[in-house]
């Protein structure tokens, strides 16, 4: 109860990230749930019904706490939730001891993710450059004239950027957290490699469409539509398109590369 109290800000500040900020890290209300499941389903392989605890438990818990503990007057939020993160492999090594936590390891390292995005990134892995050029490819074939700079499109009726908070970073990032799932399912190491390297094309690919389907609105619309839901329901649907789409490429994955019994 007392470590609850102390992660309770937290988790206050979780809540509130995820909630205001839906269009960024609306997956933090699903992620507790995946994790559990693959714990859940991880552990249920153990046929070892032996009590363990370790110590190590108590120093990773203890350290966490204190992370929890320096944030609260300065109200970062991000502090205390590596604070978090740092806990819940503690609690494990506590509750489950060691063996059990290595079972786990990799469902336990996903609790990363819950780390909220902040509002400004830098586009280092070129996502705005590559859903302009895939936009400026699909403008062309179904003839909406717009001229592209760096990931600057001029039209008739003005100007559209894809900016760094247009340019998919929150699908990628929930890209990679499927991505990291659908690898862990499968033992094959083509079929993983294949999964994970689909991440950056699928992600890039769906936001070029998004761009595209914008900006052929703002051509036919004159830019009367950008600014209402369907700005942001575009994202939605860029989110499930390339989850969607990631999962379809783990099942099929594992399904080429499973070795033959």
């Amino acid at each position: 109860m007392s470590l609850f109290l102390v992660f309770l800000p937290c988790l206050a500040w979780l809540y509130q990230e995820y909630s205001d900020s839906i269009w960024r890290n609306g997956h933090g209300f699903f992620l507790p749930l995946i994790i559990a499941v693959l714990i859940r389903d991880r552990l249920r392989r153990d046929a070892n019904e032996r009590e363990e605890s370790s110590a190590l438990g108590l120093v990773l818990i203890l350290a966490g706490a204190l992370l929890a503990l320096v944030d609260a007057p300065i109200h970062s939020g991000l502090v205390a939730a590596m604070g978090l993160i740092i806990t819940l492999p503690g609690l494990s090594l506590l509750l489950l001891g060691l063996r059990r936590t290595r079972m786990i390891a990799f469902p336990l390292s996903l609790s990363i993710f819950l780390m909220p995005l902040p509002i400004y990134l830098p586009d280092t892995i070129y996502l705005a450059k590559g859903s302009a050029w895939i936009g400026s490819e699909i403008l062309q074939i179904i003839g909406v004239p717009a001229l592209l700079e760096q990931t600057i499109f001029t039209m008739k009726s003005g100007t559209f950027g894809v900016s760094a908070n247009c340019s998919g970073i929150p699908v990628f990032y929930a890209a990679v957290l499927v991505s990291l799932i659908g690898a862990s399912l499968t033992s094959s190491w083509p079929a993983r490699i294949g999964i994970l390297l689909s991440a950056w094309p699928v992600t890039v690919f769906f936001n070029g469409i998004r761009v595209a389907f914008l900006i052929g609105l703002d051509d036919h619309f004159g830019g009367s539509l950008l600014g209402t839901p369907i700005h942001g329901l575009s994202g939605i649907a860029t989110f499930w398109a390339a989850i969607g789409t990631l999962c379809i490429i783990a099942m099929v994955s594992h399904r080429v590369w499973r070795p033959a019994v």
